[in-house]
């Protein structure tokens, strides 16, 4: 699809993806079933029992507030490529959602994963160059920041020789931790999002 010339063209870094990974078999059929089921004196209505009356049921059960039948169905998508302000900002106002995210607290961030908005000339070069200092003192923060976390933890935590490698580990996760706030919100991320 084009877009027409009076609108900006997408972002110069990869694209958002998305896929649906798991999808309830008869979401709406299940809603229906959920909606019959609460005024069934036979007990569980099924949704192979939904019948041509269903989308006249749906309509009037979201009329009439009985929202929490459309809540059974589960979709999940594969989301990558993802500016972390959607997830923020989007992905996480919806009132019923689970997400599992890549997160930089404990997995180190790459440097092409950043999102580059449609600049040219100058302006390219000026955003390429900020993410590209935010990344430096995010990785010199992090190198920074270990000898106070190590001196914290080990007011917290007993040192032990045979916990040696797991304390570093800890410590060095935890000054990546603080050191991610010096990365800007336009950085990419993948998620797990069932809705």
């Amino acid at each position: 699809m084009r877009l027409p010339s009076s609108e900006p063209p997408p972002f110069i870094s990869a694209a958002p993806r998305v896929r649906l990974i798991k999808a309830f078999a008869t979401p709406f059929a299940n809603v229906i079933a959920t909606a019959r089921t609460c005024y069934s004196s036979q007990g569980i209505v099924e949704d192979s029992q939904i019948g041509g009356e269903a989308e006249r049921i749906a309509l009037g059960l979201y009329q009439a507030g009985h929202h929490t039948t459309f809540q059974h169905a589960h979709f999940q998508f594969a989301i990558e490529n993802v500016l972390r302000q959607c997830v923020w900002g989007f992905l996480h106002a919806h009132p019923f959602y689970n997400s599992e995210q890549a997160s930089q607290r404990y997995a180190r961030i790459r440097e092409d994963a950043c999102a580059i908005p449609p600049l040219q000339g100058e302006a390219l070069a000026i955003y390429q160059s900020a993410v590209a200092r935010a990344v430096e003192y995010y990785r010199r923060l992090g190198q920074e920041l270990r000898p106070l976390v190590e001196r914290e933890f080990f007011q917290r935590f007993r040192r032990s020789e045979r916990m040696e490698k797991s304390h570093a580990s800890a410590i060095g996760k935890k000054s990546q931790e603080i050191a991610r706030y010096a990365l800007p919100i336009g950085w990419h991320t993948a998620l797990y999002h069932t809705v």
